[in-house]
């Protein structure tokens, strides 16, 4: 992975040489069956806020196409300070730690305007292709207020996975990002 003006370097922690990340490990990638890779990512503002535009620039690689029926793993736990200990996230109405239909995510709000910012399409199947932005677009994060936004502030470590049909991983990002 390639990361430009540092906004991603938390979301491959250990992973920097002169302020660039060094492409991530296979296993963090989808291991040998891997057939989406995330080339380059950037975000501004560096630390998003809830309720703002976030612009998100990226080259995302597609080995094959991504069929139908393929699914989505996500895993979010909240950095916190008790003790340290990472709490995972539960999956609640869909927002989450969720397992859920990758075409379904694909249709939603901020993913469907990720993938048409990069010049893909909001459904399946996901073309084989190289999809880029480089225009600095927005998606518009979800505002939280009262207790609700107290929660949601903060530090979070997240693993998305794609998996096909079968099970196969497709691809695995990891990362660590703070919403103010």
């Amino acid at each position: 992975m390639i990361v430009e003006d540092n906004s991603f370097n938390r979301l491959n922690p250990g992973r920097h040489q002169h302020g660039l990340a060094v492409p991530p490990r296979k296993s963090e990638d989808g291991g040998k069956d891997a057939v989406v890779h995330f080339e380059k990512i950037s975000i501004k503002p560096y630390n998003p806020q809830l309720g703002k535009p976030l612009a998100i620039n990226a080259t995302i690689k597609v080995d094959q196409e991504i069929p139908e029926g393929s699914f989505s793993s996500l895993r979010i736990q909240k950095l916190g300070r008790i003790f340290g200990i990472p709490l995972p996230v539960p999956c609640i109405a869909g927002y989450g730690s969720c397992k859920s239909d990758l075409c379904e995510i694909f249709k939603q709000g901020a993913t469907c305007q990720f993938l048409e910012n990069i010049g893909a399409t909001c459904e399946c199947p996901l073309k084989a292709g190289k999809y880029e932005s480089n225009e600095g677009k927005t998606i518009d994060l979800p505002t939280a207020s009262g207790l609700g936004g107290v929660i949601a502030r903060g530090g979070y470590r997240i693993q998305w996975k794609w998996l096909s049909p079968n099970g196969t991983e497709l691809s695995c990002f990891k990362g660590e990002i703070t919403l103010k």
